[in-house]
């Protein structure tokens, strides 16, 4: 009887955790079902936005809601972005919403160009809400594999114990 307890138990707080895995990794919104919130400011303006963000002291807008660009009345905000630009040893920190999508670099690792007279950019984009106020992507993956453990220890425990 104690054993069938003690599963219950086990199976109660790992099937909680996997459920708020769940809900809080935010993989299966995309544009078309949500409108994305992305965290925007220029560090040259807002020191706050700079490489030490503090994703509590900076504005979250909601994409859909920020006035068209003229050169892009037709697209629809997709997915955050965050630059970073040095140039002649100045950094400067730019975060905010994106249209075009780019299927070798969203949601993946931040890729850098360097220019000539000392200039080098680096790019991140992702395609979930607030994610461009990490210092690196990846987070609905490193989600993933939490939930993916948390449910395969369920199951081991589960075996384990009967």
């Amino acid at each position: 009887m104690g054993g069938s307890v003690l599963v219950f138990v086990n199976v109660l707080i790992l099937g909680s955790f996997i459920i708020e895995c769940l809900a809080n990794s935010d993989n299966s919104q995309t544009s078309e079902h949500k409108p994305i919130q992305c965290y925007d400011c220029n560090s040259e303006y807002d020191p706050r936005c700079g490489l030490d963000f503090d994703n509590y002291t900076i504005g979250v807008v909601n994409c859909n809601e920020k006035r068209k660009l003229d050169h892009m009345k037709t697209f629809v905000p997709i997915l955050c972005r965050k630059v970073i630009q040095k140039v002649h040893g100045k950094i400067r920190v730019i975060r905010g919403c994106g249209y075009i999508k780019d299927e070798d670099h969203d949601d993946k690792e931040c890729y850098t160009r360097s220019g000539t007279h000392d200039v080098k950019v680096t790019y991140c984009s992702c395609t979930t809400s607030l994610c461009n106020g990490a210092p690196r992507f990846g987070y609905p993956a490193e989600v993933s594999a939490i939930c993916g453990t948390a449910f395969l220890a369920t199951i081991i425990m589960t075996a384990w114990i009967n």
